[in-house]
């Protein structure tokens, strides 16, 4: 790290933490496991399209950066980048947010400009995700990563993600009060407000200049290097295999909420309550995540989180098939630690799947942490930029595919298949993810 990011060390720590405090306060509403699949149950019928659209701004951060990795490599300061398309993101949301309450009469209008306002917002994400990367790269140390990153989602998913999910619940608990749409314009309206308060924070980070800032290559140029990237290493090749398969978490993440709806018959309050479990559950996961990383490894931190995604859907089968045994069928008397417990069916159900929505939130806590870390460890300095952009671009494409096809198998077998299918693939995530090269055992072996 160069001599001006560590003068700045403390301030640019700071202002990233509370960057990811308030900007993961807003976007935890925008959440692609809960809030998004339930609102676009209002829009379409196909859960195949409710699938994609849940994961649609996931998906424009990832697509574009192999393309901003290029370009990039040329500029000495990308903060700027980072500003302007995050500003052109928020005003694409905001645009969106204005057409849910004027058009909500018309869902096949609201749905194409779902797709075209939210897919643009997330296209301009995809300008910024890898400056932000790059930037974080250049102004913490390694050996602080896992801390900055676990402080951000601690704080950002975690604590200020809880004050706005009770928002979110309290809104989704008095369908009286705030009736559809205003419902999901006052719950959006709030995300696009923390988001671009969050944007203003980052952008007084001091940036240092890059000191392997490279002019602009030949685009055939550039293009070699990248198979010469994927040619010549075959721990970064391992990885690429460890995120397709992971990623097929994304065969069944949009859908547990729907399965609690439409097998288990519950109602859109089950859905904040969802919301707060997952938020309170990274706060703890993110803390330990981080540990993890700092102390072992962040391929560590990949086994583990694979491991807790590869349970979600086995609970969720567990779940399943408690319902076909009619356990969530009227009220039921427990025994609890010798007290006798009287629980209705639905809250029963609740609970049963409030376990998977822990589990789905500690591994996606670990997937923040882990990932991009792991590239930050493993990239050479001087290809920083083409590691970063050709693995996320490389998400991009997987989180169109993915959730997807995930949707198209359970409509044709049903959620019990679909969600087998995905334990199955994320088995043989973790299998992959312990044949991955851990860095740091070479540092502390020299």
């Amino acid at each position: 790290m160069s001599e001006d990011a560590s003068r700045h060390l403390k301030r640019n720590f700071a202002l990233g933490v509370a960057n990811g405090v308030v900007f993961m306060a807003g976007s935890s509403l925008l959440s692609a496991t809960t809030i998004l699949p339930t609102f676009l149950e209002n829009v379409f019928r196909s859960k195949a399209l409710i699938g994609v659209g849940a994961y649609l701004l996931a998906m424009g951060w990832n697509l574009p950066q192999i393309v901003v990795a290029y370009f990039v490599r040329a500029f000495r300061y990308r903060k700027p980048i980072y500003i302007y398309g995050n500003l052109t993101r928020m005003a694409f949301i905001g645009a969106f947010v204005a057409c849910i309450y004027f058009l909500h009469d018309s869902p096949r209008t609201l749905g194409i400009l779902f797709f075209v306002l939210l897919g643009c917002a997330g296209l301009a994400a995809g300008t910024v995700g890898l400056v932000y990367q790059d930037i974080v790269a250049r102004t913490i140390p390694a050996n602080r990563r896992g801390a900055y990153n676990a402080y951000r989602i601690f704080g950002g998913q975690g604590v200020a993600a809880i004050a706005s999910s009770l928002v979110a619940k309290w809104v989704l608990d008095h369908p009286e009060r705030f009736p559809y749409p205003l419902n999901y314009v006052l719950i959006f309206g709030v995300a696009w407000a923390c988001m671009t308060s969050g944007t203003v924070i980052f952008s007084l980070v001091r940036e240092p200049p890059d000191p392997v800032q490279r002019s602009r290559q030949n685009l055939r140029i550039f293009a070699a290097e990248v198979l010469l990237v994927l040619r010549r290493n075959r721990n970064y090749r391992l990885y690429l295999l460890q995120r397709l398969l992971r990623a097929c978490e994304g065969f069944a993440i949009p859908y547990y909420v729907l399965f609690a709806k439409d097998a288990l018959g519950l109602g859109d309050g089950a859905v904040g309550t969802f919301q707060i479990v997952g938020v309170v559950t990274v706060v703890l996961a993110a803390i330990w995540w981080g540990r993890i990383s700092d102390s072992t490894g962040n391929r560590s931190v990949i086994t583990l989180s694979s491991i807790a995604a590869a349970a979600a859907p086995l609970a969720a089968l567990g779940v399943a098939w408690a319902n076909r045994a009619g356990a969530f069928a009227g009220a039921r008397t427990l025994d609890l630690f010798g007290a006798r417990v009287s629980a209705q069916g639905a809250t029963l159900a609740t609970l049963a799947m409030g376990a998977v929505f822990v589990l789905v939130a500690a591994a996606g806590a670990g997937s923040q942490i882990g990932f991009p870390n792991y590239i930050m460890d493993t990239a050479p300095a001087r290809r920083r930029q083409t590691y970063l952009g050709l693995t996320t671009t490389y998400d991009g494409i997987l989180l169109i595919v993915l959730p997807a096809v995930g949707g198209l198998l359970i409509e044709v077998t049903g959620y019990a298949v679909g969600f087998l299918v995905t334990l199955l693939v994320l088995a043989a995530s973790v299998a992959v993810s312990t044949r991955l090269h851990e860095p740091r055992q070479a540092l502390q072996s020299n």
